[in-house]
């Protein structure tokens, strides 16, 4: 099956919608189907297209408008054209406001089914925004079908529409990821096992086990709870000892700034920040 995959971002850009996109693509491909990526970006001119092979994956990156109806435009236009060349079996967005909207589209006008996945701000914050609910809508109303991660995000999807919403849960490698006797092999890599004082290293990072940890995993941004993590971590430590681990990163920009002059602000709240850590293997397994 040839599927034209059309997401606002795509890996290597920055976010979860962009990695959510190239394990898609990627599951896709290596599940024997031709997939061709279709994303915006704003590293392109308007006039500018690019077409590179990313793990088996052929993306197609366009210049963005800085009018978002001009960018819709040129994605619809950049579609239809190429199904003219290599017809398209399926069109298949990852999130509604433009990806849908253009997939359903695209879909009715070349007669050809789509599919349009909810994937959270869509439905939670971007059906709020005037200027982006009839684009919603419309991905919700014709799009061939509808998907979905959360049920939580399929009624609030139901709410707007009465259609049928899949719910197909995020997977996991169950070869990787499974029941172990003891959950101590994270707790331990990350030099939180224990009740003594430890500190573990792993390249310039450590830990602090003496006290508790609060930790969280994942891209720290305002979005993800940023302010909230960091507020309630001060009125914890007024209280007793404490230190914060961030497995992962905070967002640059103006995240990384806020995050900075909290710091600042609070010298004496310790912190530990590990940076991106690639899992090449699966943590052992202790019986």
């Amino acid at each position: 099956m040839k599927i034209a995959l059309l997401s606002e971002k795509y890996t290597p850009d920055i976010g979860g919608l962009a990695i959510s996109a190239g394990r898609m693509g990627h599951l896709l491909a290596s599940a024997g189907h031709e997939v061709r990526v279709f994303a915006p970006s704003g590293n392109l001119t308007p006039s500018e297209k690019r077409t590179l092979p990313h793990s088996g994956v052929s993306v197609t990156r366009f210049g963005a408008h800085k009018r978002v109806d001009d960018t819709l435009v040129d994605w619809f236009e950049l579609i239809v054209d190429e199904h003219k060349h290599e017809p398209f079996d399926l069109l298949h967005a990852y999130f509604l406001p433009m990806a849908g909207f253009v997939a359903a589209y695209a879909g009715k006008y070349l007669n050809i089914p789509s599919v349009v996945s909810i994937r959270g701000n869509d439905i939670e914050r971007a059906a709020f925004d005037p200027s982006k609910f009839s684009h919603v809508m419309f991905a919700l109303q014709n799009a061939s079908a509808v998907t979905t991660n959360a049920s939580e995000l399929a009624k609030k999807a139901k709410a707007f529409i009465d259609r049928e919403i899949f719910l197909i849960p995020n997977g996991i490698d169950t070869e990787c990821f499974k029941p172990m006797g003891r959950n101590l092999a994270l707790a331990e890599a990350l030099g939180l096992g224990g009740g003594k004082k430890k500190e573990e290293r792993s390249g310039e990072w450590k830990v602090d086990s003496s006290v508790p940890v609060i930790g969280f995993v994942g891209e720290l941004r305002e979005k993800k709870g940023l302010p909230t993590l960091l507020s309630a971590y001060a009125q914890i430590y007024k209280k007793q000892p404490a230190s914060l681990l961030i497995v992962g990163e905070v967002r640059g920009g103006e995240d990384k700034k806020w995050f900075d002059e909290f710091l600042l602000s609070n010298p004496q709240l310790p912190n530990t920040i590990t940076g991106q850590i690639p899992i090449t293997t699966c943590p052992p397994t202790i019986p």
